[in-house]
């Protein structure tokens, strides 16, 4: 898991110059590399990561006093990951993780679920669930499309 704390106080400039050269580097030397994101100032070097070619994936933190990574507000975020090739992980509860399912293909998706808040559903059974919203999500959101 790759970082740079100190870019929550830097600019997109400063990061590209003094940051983004060892990112680079270590992701050249990693065989599975994601950017640990933390905090919603560090969002400004977003496009600046996502840019890195050997970067696998993107682990998003919103930070303290924030929504939940799989909160609505986070949506466009995790899109932008996934639509730049890369893994999202996440920390979030079991019944955040069906809602995230229920509302965005999750196809890429690291769930780490910390708590398991949905009663009655053993860690396989919620697993299953999760996978089921997941197909549900993909089969309402894919365009479809006739022959004729």
């Amino acid at each position: 898991m790759l970082q740079s704390d100190f870019s929550y106080m830097i600019s997109p400039e400063m990061f590209e110059r003094f940051v983004m050269p060892d990112l680079a580097e270590a992701c050249d030397r990693l065989d599975h590399s994601f950017y640990h994101l933390d905090g919603k100032g560090a969002l400004v070097h977003l496009d600046l990561i996502l840019s890195l070619k050997k970067l696998h994936g993107v682990q998003w933190i919103p930070g303290d006093g924030q929504p939940t990574a799989t909160d609505p507000a986070w949506r466009d975020v995790l899109r932008r990951i996934r639509a730049a090739g890369k893994l999202v992980q996440i920390y979030t509860s079991a019944s955040k993780a069906l809602e995230l399912a229920r509302n965005l293909p999750v196809d890429g998706y690291v769930l780490a679920v910390g708590k398991q808040d949905v009663p009655g559903l053993s860690a396989p059974d919620l697993v299953a669930a999760i996978q089921r919203e997941a197909e549900a999500t993909r089969r309402r959101l894919r365009p479809q499309v006739a022959a004729g």
